[in-house]
């Protein structure tokens, strides 16, 4: 891929998780960005994405809307549109910022829209994400020993 390629795609990282003290199941044995984690396969990327928002956003620290979500994950004293973050958030999922969001347990589809179009607003773009690698990630998100794979027709 290209420099010009958005670092979370490049890094199959597709919500740009900053590197930290986690050791991230799928992370690439060369970490070449200083900053973001990267992963040896977007399906690794999305899954941490999802042990984040699910396990730790959503249960540990009951941050239960698009707005209390998004403010955590892109606050503003990172340079972030936090709150145009959120307006595209909540339009893509179509719940308002405030409104409670049901637990993941209760419906995944909505925490995979969720995290695609945090996606869209962290890499500026869709294009070249794979929609198959957002859901076999949340696949090993719910399982982590699943064995679900996929081909892609794409090319």
């Amino acid at each position: 891929m290209s420099e010009r390629t958005p670092r979370g795609i490049r890094n199959n990282n597709p919500l740009n998780i900053r590197r930290g003290k986690s050791a991230w199941m799928g992370l690439a044995e060369r970490q070449t960005d200083s900053e973001f984690c990267v992963f040896k396969d977007a399906k690794w990327g999305w899954r941490a994405a999802f042990k984040l928002l699910c396990d730790t956003y959503y249960n540990k620290w009951a941050l239960r809307t698009v707005k209390s979500i998004i403010s955590t994950w892109a606050p503003p004293s990172d340079g972030n549109h936090t709150n145009l973050y959120v307006a595209q958030v909540a339009t893509a999922i179509g719940y308002s910022a405030t409104q409670e969001l049901p637990p993941p347990s209760q419906n995944p589809c909505l925490w995979r829209r969720l995290a695609w179009a945090m996606a869209k607003v962290e890499n500026g773009t869709v294009k070249n994400l794979h929609y198959d690698d957002m859901v076999v990630g949340f696949a090993l998100y719910v399982n982590p020993s699943s064995k679900m794979t996929y081909k892609r027709t794409d090319g």
